[in-house]
């Protein structure tokens, strides 16, 4: 007979698969027996959230599992922080950029974004040293971890490289000059908050063992470790820099979503779909926040074969709902456009977008 957290994460499952809705009220209640105050109960709970949800949604390999991963995990990590037990963990999230729950979800997100493939080298030996994680399980070490450390070793050849990981990674890794090793428990037999209390100790050790370097001496290599929740938690804030561009130049950094915000500006169309499907499609030219909802997708796709006008105003107030409700881009203001001309000039007219039209217009 299925305990209640199984029947939980059973429920969760089927009712996703079932519906593609995400059943919100099943994580919550899960995490809430995950994280309560008797031990016996939180274990229980917690071996049911990563057993059967967890490592079901990760070994997968599948990217819609990966996203509904990332989504439920995110909840589970939200909730923890507002545990006082956890106090910790919010505050560290909180300096590393990441108040919430769907800043967690944007971040993996666009760490799944596909870059154009670059060789890793360092002709100028700048890097010092590379910090490999464990993936904490030994066959994973053995399978992946070892791969990872090669390819650091043939890729920074004057570097020294640090696994980062359990007792049980000097006994793999053990015969290798090459390699240094900082001991880190996770706590596999933990609740979940004991659990992801082990990434505090993560971000201690890495801190350690990168004091003294500068941010191009050093690499930190996570392949999806169970120490960063499979790469939902960070291990170091990303460098805030301000760069600019010309409005009309594409921008490639905000093509590779390499920043923490982008300013952008955009002088309106009379249509929505001018002001709406370049934004918020898929993938889109000028898509910035690298929204990719399939819903707003086809609603998109769906106003540009309505011509009725109150058929394409329903479609239009549906649209707008989820993307307040996602709130990809935050729009500041609405600028006064002021266009002086001649007395001369006859036939012009002002239209709210702001930009400037020629037809119709002579000089008397």
């Amino acid at each position: 007979m299925e305990s209640l957290p199984e029947q939980l994460v059973a429920e969760f499952l089927s009712d996703y698969r079932a519906s593609g809705v995400y059943p919100r009220d099943r994580i919550a209640r899960l995490t809430e027996l995950a994280t309560a105050h008797d031990t016996q109960t939180a274990e229980s709970a917690t071996r049911a959230l990563f057993t059967a949800l967890v490592e079901r949604l990760a070994d997968s390999f599948e990217p819609e599992a990966v996203s509904l991963y990332n989504r439920a995990f995110a909840q589970v990590i939200q909730a923890c922080r507002l545990d006082p037990r956890s106090a910790q963990l919010d505050q560290e999230l909180e300096k590393l950029g990441l108040p919430g729950e769907q800043d967690l979800i944007a971040r993996a997100d666009r760490l799944r974004d596909v870059y154009p493939r670059t060789a890793l080298s360092d002709p100028a030996g700048e890097v010092q040293r590379v910090i490999v994680l464990s993936r904490v399980t030994l066959g994973a070490d053995v399978a992946i971890t070892s791969l990872i450390i090669e390819r650091m070793k043939l890729s920074f050849p004057a570097a020294e490289i640090v696994l980062v990981g359990g007792t049980k990674a000097p006994e793999l890794f053990g015969g290798d000059p090459r390699v240094r090793f900082k001991e880190i428990a996770y706590r596999r037999a933990g609740t979940t908050i004991e659990r992801l209390l082990t990434w505090i100790d993560l971000l201690g050790c890495v801190r350690e063992v990168t004091d003294g370097l500068k941010r191009a001496e050093y690499l930190i290599v996570d392949p999806d470790t169970r120490l960063t929740q499979l790469g939902l938690l960070p291990v170091e804030r990303p460098d805030l820099t301000l760069r600019g561009s010309h409005a009309c130049e594409p921008d490639l950094a905000a093509q590779a979503r390499e920043y923490q915000a982008f300013l952008l500006g955009w002088s309106g169309r009379t249509d929505p779909d001018g002001n709406a499907y370049v934004f918020h499609i898929c993938r889109g030219p000028q898509n910035e926040s690298a929204m990719c909802n399939a819903e707003v997708d086809r609603l998109l796709n769906e106003a540009r074969t309505v011509s009725a006008l109150a058929a394409r105003k329903a479609v239009y107030e549906k649209l707008t709902k989820i993307i307040l409700e996602e709130d990809p881009i935050i729009y500041l203001y609405h600028r006064h456009v002021l266009i002086g001309h001649t007395a001369r000039l006859e036939g012009y007219k002002q239209l709210p977008d702001g930009l400037v039209r020629v037809v119709g217009l002579r000089l008397k």
